[in-house]
């Protein structure tokens, strides 16, 4: 390399090695000694596999391209707990034939980190936005989404899938005997406990409206929905909030458990209004059977009725 050259990239600002087909070091500068971690006179003639950086897969690879008139794409690699921009440029000799590579490193950590930081505050505002502020479970829109999303999967992958609807039994009673702060902490630790007595990650809790809440439960029959929606059930009547206002002298829950099969819920958003109304009937049984309560039935949606 011309000494000219060399002095530039002596003092270039991103590091940079000149590999030959053998993957041997001819030339490097002071910003990739220093990444490296070694004097730059120990490196030339040195294999690039001892420095692991960059690696023998992007040098034989970056070869291969070249050889076959084609650009290399530049990556982006972690070295040493830093973010680095990768370019290769293939040096020709005097035929034309690309005898060695110009790797040029990059380090873009900076960048990387504040764009890293940005994506962990939007995933942050998206929970917020899914979650009811109250309670802390997710919310009725997101509900909604979720509600549509496991039918679409449900019509394509086949099986059952059951929906529970939770209404906190004689609530307003509650509120007006203990006051509506009391109400609110209330529901905040019924959404609790119901959703630690969840025990399947792809079961989902959401509150569906003032003191209702609804459980989505893909991939399950209505006999294991049946046991998770007595699993909540106790759950909340294990808290033992006192409630002067019902039989049974604390808090509970009524529970309706609706499940329905791949075929009827090709029918989408149709079927979802139907799961929705068949556990709502199932609810209201449970309420009327005395509360504290669970009750199920199948929906069927042979063409939306």
């Amino acid at each position: 390399m011309p000494p000219a050259f060399e002095a530039i990239f002596a003092r270039a600002f991103v590091a940079f090695c000149l590999i030959d087909r053998e993957g041997r070091l001819r030339t490097v500068n002071s910003q990739y000694a220093r990444l490296t971690g070694r004097p730059t006179n120990e490196l030339v003639c040195c294999h690039v596999g001892e420095m692991g950086v960059p690696s023998m897969e992007l040098v034989n690879s970056a070869f291969t391209l070249f050889d076959a008139g084609e650009k290399f794409p530049e990556r982006e690699i972690i070295h040493g707990g830093k973010d680095y921009a990768i370019s290769v440029f293939g040096l020709p000799n005097a035929c034309g034939d690309i005898t060695s590579i110009c790797v040029f490193m990059r380090d873009i950590s900076m960048r990387k980190g504040l764009e890293r930081r940005l994506e962990a505050a939007n995933r942050t505002l998206e929970e917020m936005n899914a979650k009811d502020y109250l309670t802390g479970v997710f919310n009725r829109r997101h509900f909604d989404e979720t509600l549509h999303k496991e039918m679409a999967r449900l019509a394509r992958e086949g099986g059952v899938m059951c929906v529970g609807m939770v209404d906190v039994d004689n609530f307003k009673l509650y509120n007006d005997a203990y006051g509506h702060l009391a109400g609110d902490e209330c529901l905040a630790r019924v959404a609790k406990a119901m959703g630690a007595a969840l025990l399947r990650p792809a079961d989902e809790i959401f509150r569906y409206g003032g003191e209702e809440f609804a459980i989505v439960m893909p991939q399950t029959s209505k006999e294991n929905a049946l046991n998770v929606a007595e699993r909540v059930r106790e759950a909340v009547a294990g808290l033992r909030i006192p409630h002067c206002q019902t039989a049974y002298g604390f808090v509970t829950v009524s529970i309706g458990v609706a499940g329905i099969d791949a075929t009827s819920a090709r029918f989408a958003h149709q079927a979802c209004e139907k799961l929705i109304r068949v556990a709502d009937k199932a609810l209201y049984r449970a309420k009327d059977g005395g509360r504290n309560k669970v009750d199920s039935d199948m929906c069927s949606v042979d063409g939306i009725s």
